[in-house]
């Protein structure tokens, strides 16, 4: 058997106050607009990308939120909340990096998605009453790389394998290594593809796994 996760999943436990989050959308001033406040929120799907091509490879992330609670549409409060900064992160401090095991491919773009949904059940005043995961948490990678004698092996690995791999599934390691470096250890391949245009590249997809010991995935921002 499993031991506990210790989560209720009940809304308004106190030992529940920090599995959820609050999303405030706050106007320029109260005096002329609402706050309008999502509480008891989880995050459903993230995604971080970036493209060699579009503002000189910066990082770039998405978020889909939901909540299972009422939301309020008439708050006049001023929120707390906390302000993050930090550098710029770009493709261009990627060094060194590894795609399946390939190392130091000329990437294109990649992107990074994490799906993990959430499900909601019973009823009280405030909306509904628990909250929960979906049964899988899905992490997926696709990459753009030159087609050249490094990348080669892709198309071959992708068409004869039997298994995932172990360790390197994807790296991308940044000159700071807190500065959003990205370790998949194990993983298998989805996709590896050839996209013929200007330059012929190598669309490869990688699905996260985990045999149970690793992290399936680390993103530093220590």
């Amino acid at each position: 058997p499993t031991a506990s996760t210790t989560v209720s999943g009940l809304y308004g436990s106190g030992t529940e106050d920090n599995k959820t989050f609050t999303l405030v959308l706050a106007p320029p001033d109260t005096a002329d607009g609402y706050n309008i406040v999502l509480v008891g929120c989880l995050c459903t799907n993230f995604t971080i990308s970036a493209d060699a091509g579009s503002d000189g490879g910066v990082y770039k992330w998405s978020a889909t939120i939901s909540t299972g609670r009422n939301v309020i549409t008439n708050n006049t409060a001023v929120e707390a909340g906390d302000v993050f900064a930090s550098n710029i992160t770009t493709m261009a401090g990627m060094t060194p990096t590894k795609v399946y095991n390939i190392s130091t491919p000329v990437m294109n773009s990649f992107s990074l998605t994490m799906d993990f949904p959430a499900v909601y059940g019973g009823l009280s005043s405030g909306g509904f009453a628990s909250f929960a995961r979906g049964s899988e948490l899905s992490i997926t990678a696709e990459a753009s790389l030159k087609y050249d004698s490094t990348t080669r092996p892709l198309l071959n690995t992708f068409n004869t394998q039997t298994a995932g791999i172990a360790s390197n599934a994807l790296t991308l390691t940044q000159s700071s290594s807190t500065d959003g470096t990205i370790t998949i250890p194990e993983g298998i391949l989805t996709q590896a593809s050839l996209d013929q245009g200007d330059m012929v590249m190598m669309n490869v997809g990688i699905k996260a796994t985990s045999d149970g010991s690793n992290t399936v995935m680390t993103i530093d921002f220590a």
